[in-house]
């Protein structure tokens, strides 16, 4: 009831988003970075459909490579989203909290988090798993894409959170956070029912966690009062920069994607140009 009160409380009005200049980089950023590694991890997804196309992974592989997509999918992230940092330092006063973060009463704390994120991570593996057997052992189909989907914009929710601190437009990501997951459910439910009601506890759980970063946006207020933007602006001083690192990654696996229907291409062609062995006759004897 106290998360669902705190959903609630998410004013219409953006305040001082309103007055100060969006920065639509800073926007164009986290849609691009979200769609890029996307991408990335689809393409993953295809590579091993493709190399084991006459023998498929078995169901529990399926199982523990969602496992692992789920735990390290960051790794595929265009942005910094590592994990929260104690003590984070805030480069602009202007949006700076007056103290440490002011947390709700009804906040997990401990080792509570990292037990449910494990229990979520096991639920998301079996799930898939559930889906993967169900539409004939195929890595490439809607509903994991979707998870993948879910995947990214959950990373990039990270970044805008935990990274950047930029606690106003975290609350405007939690709710992609929330209806990607939602979807990635319904698109379960069509395949295996089994999977979709496995991977709805993970729904419930980012719910809570969705209703926890509007609360504690709407608790942190800069020292003049006021709540920090609901979207990215000049001012906060806060942009990250995409990873070099993983864009390098994307161009290799770019041009790896353009190269392999190129061979297979003048496969032909090279073998018809490829030198005879030597005393081998250039037409072949009569029987």
């Amino acid at each position: 009831r106290q998360a669902a009160q705190a959903v609630r409380k998410v004013p219409a009005a953006v305040g001082s988003a309103v007055r100060a200049r969006v920065d639509k980089s800073e926007v164009g950023k986290y849609f691009l970075a979200t769609a890029l590694q996307f991408a990335l991890m689809a393409a993953l997804l295809m590579g091993i459909d493709k190399l084991l196309d006459t023998k498929p992974l078995s169901t529990g592989m399926a199982g523990a490579l969602f496992a692992a997509l789920s735990l390290r999918s960051r790794v595929f992230s265009f942005l910094d989203s590592s994990r929260p940092r104690p003590n984070p330092a805030e480069p602009n006063a202007a949006f700076k909290p007056k103290a440490r973060l002011q947390r709700p009463g009804w906040t997990l704390r401990g080792v509570k988090i990292p037990l449910f994120w494990a229990g979520v991570t096991v639920l998301r593996a079996i799930s898939c798993a559930l889906v993967y057997e169900a539409i004939g052992k195929r890595l490439v189909s809607a509903p994991l894409l979707v998870f993948l989907a879910h995947l990214a914009v959950g990373d990039t929710w990270n970044t805008i959170t935990n990274v950047e601190r930029r606690l106003g437009v975290g609350v405007s990501a939690c709710a992609a956070v929330v209806f990607t997951v939602g979807l990635a459910v319904a698109t379960f439910w069509r395949a295996s029912p089994a999977a979709a009601l496995v991977l709805l506890p993970s729904a419930l759980w980012l719910t809570y966690a969705a209703a926890l970063s509007i609360e504690i946006w709407r608790l942190n207020r800069s020292e003049s009062g006021e709540k920090q933007p609901l979207a990215p602006v000049v001012e906060d001083g806060k942009a990250s920069k995409l990873r070099p690192d993983a864009l390098v990654a994307l161009v290799g696996g770019l041009v790896g994607l353009v190269l392999g229907p190129l061979r297979a291409l003048f496969r032909p062609l090279l073998k018809e140009t490829q030198p005879k062995e030597p005393g081998a006759p250039a037409v072949p004897a009569a029987q």
